[in-house]
């Protein structure tokens, strides 16, 4: 009796041992695995961050090359636009748009030799760009038109047009940074960029950091010594020769 119940023991103890075996080579193997998943997710996150922080570094380390004349043109309607280009050509070609005399001829300010106005295109009520103009006042009869004229700026308003280097209307203020590189000059909401007399002013929005408006400047500052006024006067008024120039405000340069 005493043989067979230690016989039943040394069977049970034996048994014991192979489940804890079992068990532990379980246990070790779903460690190991675990480990190694672990692991693998380590080195998978290591090498996405590695490609993210080397991307931001390329785009960061950008060095745009530096600006040209050309790179201040822009094409409307497969039509070249730059510091040359005839505004009357313009007209004779698109007309003026739907909304001209409801909007004062597209008046912005005048001192009674000189009228700027601004063009807008496809109409004034909602355009999509606008071309600033400085228009000579002369007369045919009584009557006040349009002589010398030339375009002073353009506000590109509508993300359909873009710059020579692409920058359009929505882009980012990284995207500015990496087509365009630093400024010339940084204010709260604008970047402008400066070659030979042209003026490229980026404007964006500070809560979205997206650009909001491009204002490219062609004969600002001939239009400024030009139009020699201190306020806006009415277009039949005589300017006055003692009165100093005043520095347009890029708002009131294609806001009617």
């Amino acid at each position: 009796m005493c043989k067979q119940s230690y016989g039943y023991f040394i069977i049970m103890l034996v048994m014991i041992l192979g489940v804890t075996a079992c068990g532990s080579t379980s246990i070790n193997n779903y460690k190991s695995g675990k480990t190694a998943s672990v692991k693998l997710k380590q080195e998978s996150t290591g090498n996405y961050r590695g490609k993210e922080v080397e991307k931001a570094k390329n785009v960061a380390s950008a060095d745009p090359k530096p600006l040209q004349n050309e790179d201040f043109e822009i094409s409307y309607r497969s039509h070249k636009i730059d510091k040359n280009t005839d505004i009357k050509e313009l007209i004779h070609k698109w007309g003026y748009s739907e909304g001209y005399d409801s909007f004062n001829r597209g008046y912005i300010s005048g001192n009674g030799t000189y009228r700027r106005w601004n063009l807008s295109y496809p109409n004034y009520k909602d355009s999509e760009i606008r071309f600033v103009v400085l228009s000579k006042i002369e007369f045919e009869g009584e009557e006040p038109v349009d002589g010398e004229s030339y375009l002073v700026a353009v506000s590109l308003e509508n993300p359909k047009f873009e710059t020579k280097r692409g920058l359009k209307i929505g882009d980012t203020l990284g995207k500015v940074l990496q087509l365009y590189g630093q400024p010339s000059v940084i204010t709260n909401g604008s970047l402008l960029y400066s070659k030979n007399g042209l003026h490229l002013s980026i404007n964006w929005d500070t809560k979205t950091e997206k650009v909001n408006n491009i204002f490219i400047e062609y004969n600002m500052e001939k239009s400024v010594k030009q139009q020699r006024s201190a306020d806006y006067v009415d277009e039949d008024a005589q300017p006055d020769p003692d009165l100093e120039p005043y520095t347009i405000q890029r708002e009131q340069s294609f806001t009617t």
